[in-house]
């Protein structure tokens, strides 16, 4: 489970700067100043030339690019990076193999909370990788009978949706491992050791007695 947490707050963090959430390309076989297509990401529109050279310029040169969509999805991954980390902190102070805390029924809690916290964290990348993808596609159709551009998805949206289903699933392992932590030994009234934390590469240890 750790390397999910850990690969998702890395793809959060890479659609953040990667320049890739739409990109425009020209379908004519004569290019404009050699312009081959234009990347556009969170804070900077790369030009990219068809020698395969990349020029990349901030958005404070295009202020009017910068809406309030581009805003609200800014603040949103930023939102959901602070959240991946803040989980990985919460998976590993509910970690049974460190003595952050000593009471096992406080590291079940808060290895309970750091699942609900990468989900959150999940669901913050999903709505603007998905309101991004709306705008795009709803531009695409509005420029389609312009022949000589064509407006496509880019790689962060892609990335976006992965991310999203890693930590999704993240969270959702770290509440199943708090449940089956608290429910196995009074159901089957077993002797049990540990608490079971969302960071551990192997389960709790249950022995029937």
């Amino acid at each position: 489970m750790i390397y999910d947490t850990i690969i998702g707050v890395l793809g959060t963090i890479m659609i953040c700067g990667l320049p890739a959430w739409k990109v425009s390309v020209h379908r004519t076989s004569v290019y404009r100043d050699n312009i081959y297509g234009t990347w556009y990401g969170l804070w900077k529109v790369c030009t990219i030339y068809t020698t395969g050279k990349m020029e990349c310029i901030g958005y404070e040169v295009f202020p009017p690019l910068v809406d309030d969509a581009m805003k609200a999805t800014r603040a949103l991954v930023i939102i959901a990076i602070l959240s991946g980390i803040f989980g990985i902190l919460l998976g590993v102070a509910g970690n049974k193999r460190i003595n952050f805390m000593l009471d096992d029924g406080q590291k079940r809690k808060v290895g309970f909370a750091s699942g609900v916290v990468f989900i959150i964290a999940g669901f913050l990348v999903l709505i603007p990788v998905c309101w991004m993808a709306n705008i795009t596609i709803r531009e695409s159709y509005k420029d389609r009978y312009d022949s000589g551009v064509s407006i496509q998805l880019g790689a962060s949206l892609y990335i976006g949706w992965f991310t999203t289903g890693l930590l999704v699933l993240a969270g959702a392992g770290c509440r199943q491992s708090r449940g089956h932590a608290t429910a196995t030994p009074l159901l089957l009234g077993s002797s049990y050791s540990g608490a079971s934390g969302c960071l551990d590469h192997t389960k709790a240890n249950v022995s029937n007695s």
